[in-house]
């Protein structure tokens, strides 16, 4: 197995992987160490079966049961099915077309993520990462200071019900549900390596821990202007066979904004710990 760097902001491709390797006394701790490394890696050419996926699963942690119940796999609980149909340029955003990281709406977040892709849309269909690592890393000193200890409240049903549908008209639609809110740092540190992140989410963040809505708003329209640039941007071309797993902690992501046909992936996630933030003196 070697894992090659990719020629573009993060992310690096793992060579020569296969699914008996899993086995071998090195390969999980060198699979760990390049993703924490990279925040991303690409594995190509798999055929794994729902079983291989959740084995893979385990080189990162636990396993977590698909939170939608609604798209789970109906061979196992920890397999979701994302399946979606082509979408014209023209039509209105979906949950999934803005920048957001996994679970972060959850007490205990996601820490890894999985996706294999199963169908290919004709056209279009692509994923894109943005490094929140480096955004934090490419701060000045004195705006570090000012935000370590913030606060975010993620709440489910902000997306669906709140700021999101009043401000980009997004047309989901789901049932009333009973995820309740929860305070996560605004700078996290890693829970593995210990390094800094700003933890942000277009679609669940609602506003910063004791700040009017116009400030909160204007502090999150900043840090969302300074991470989201080309030069922080991997924008992933699926292909046949092809596998991501990436660092929620460090990466938000996004599904492309159209496709033409059927785009079908399998997700599988690890469980991640409660966030904290960075050390005093870190």
């Amino acid at each position: 197995m070697q894992v090659m760097p990719l020629a573009q902001p993060l992310g690096a491709e793992v060579l020569g992987l296969t699914k008996s390797q899993l086995a071998a006394p090195d390969v999980p701790d060198r699979l760990r160490d390049a993703l924490h490394a990279h925040l991303l890696l690409v594995v190509k050419s798999q055929q794994l079966e729902l079983a291989d996926l959740i084995d893979l699963a385990k080189v990162f942690g636990t396993p977590e049961v698909a939170w939608d119940t609604g798209s789970r796999h109906p061979e196992s609980p920890y397999i979701q099915v994302m399946n979606t149909a082509s979408r014209p340029v023209t039509a209105a955003k979906t949950s999934s077309q803005f920048w957001h990281t996994d679970g972060s709406f959850l007490p205990h977040p996601t820490l890894t993520t999985i996706l294999a892709i199963q169908q290919l849309p004709r056209t279009g269909g692509e994923t894109l990462f943005v490094d929140t690592r480096l955004a934090y890393e490419d701060l000045s000193p004195a705006t570090q200071l000012s935000i370590r200890d913030l606060r975010l409240r993620y709440s489910y049903r902000y997306q669906l019900l709140g700021f999101q549908t009043e401000k980009y008209g997004i047309e989901d639609h789901a049932t009333a549900n009973d995820y309740p809110d929860v305070l996560h740092p605004l700078v996290r540190a890693h829970p593995v390596t210990g390094r800094g992140s700003l933890y942000l989410d277009q679609l669940c963040v609602a506003g910063v821990e004791g700040k009017p809505a116009a400030e909160s708003h204007e502090l999150l329209d900043f840090l969302y202007a300074h991470t989201i640039t080309d030069q922080r941007v991997y924008r992933h071309i699926w292909r046949k066979g092809d596998l991501l797993i990436w660092d929620n902690p460090s990466l938000m992501h996004r599904r492309g904004t159209h496709h033409q046909g059927t785009r079908l992936l399998y997700r599988v996630a690890v469980a991640g710990p409660i966030p904290r933030g960075l050390p005093n003196g870190a």
